[in-house]
Parts: structure tokens; sequence; C-alpha cells
């Protein structure tokens, strides 16, 4: 074979192992944690730092409206709804549920 064949045949393969990592991406959950009672701006600071903290979590955003914390997690990892409430009461506040979201918004499993 000549070397051009070589050249072609080895741009297809990075091409096509390119093409199957871009088909398959590791997706992030997230979670919707609903906290009873959450109206206080600096209980709710609290709480989004001690979630933060948590491994594998990349961002915990808080909704003093609706009393909802959505949780985004580092691709693969995930979270239990113990761990959670432990952080939540400890806090000083209230757990009512947590629900895992896909990444459209569709509600998962928990």
């Amino acid at each position: 074979m000549e070397i051009k064949t070589y050249r072609a045949l080895l741009a297809n393969v990075v091409v096509g192992f390119a093409l199957l990592l871009l088909s398959s991406p590791v997706q992030a959950a997230t979670y919707h944690v609903h906290v009873l009672g959450l109206s206080c701006p600096f209980c709710a600071y609290s709480v989004h730092k001690k979630l933060e903290s948590m491994p594998g979590v990349r961002s915990a955003n808080v909704d003093l409206k609706t009393g909802t914390i959505i949780i985004v997690m580092s691709p693969g990892s995930r979270l239990s709804e113990k761990a959670v409430r432990k952080v939540v009461t400890d806090a000083g506040e209230s757990f009512k549920s947590i629900r895992l979201v896909s990444d459209t918004g569709k509600p998962g499993e928990k």
C-alpha cells in the first residue's frame, strides 16, 4: 500500500473514533430538592454552600420562591437521598423531597 492510502485509512479511523465519542456523551445528573420553609437568603446560602461541598456536586442553585434547590452533578456522579436529607436538616431546614431530573427536564427516577 502507498503512504497516501495509510494516511487516508488513519484519517478515517480518527474521524470514526471522534464521532463515536461525540455520539455517546456522559451526562451530568440533575436533581431537584424541595425544602419546606426555605425563605431566608442567609439560610439558603448556608444550605447552598454545604450542598456544593458534597463530593461530585458541580453546582447547587437555590430558588427561594419555590423552595427548590437544583443540584447539578459532575458526569458519572450521583446523590443519595440520605446524604442530601442530612445536609439540609443539619443546616436547620426541613427536607421535603428529592427528584432526579434528566438533562432535558423530563422526570427521571429517584
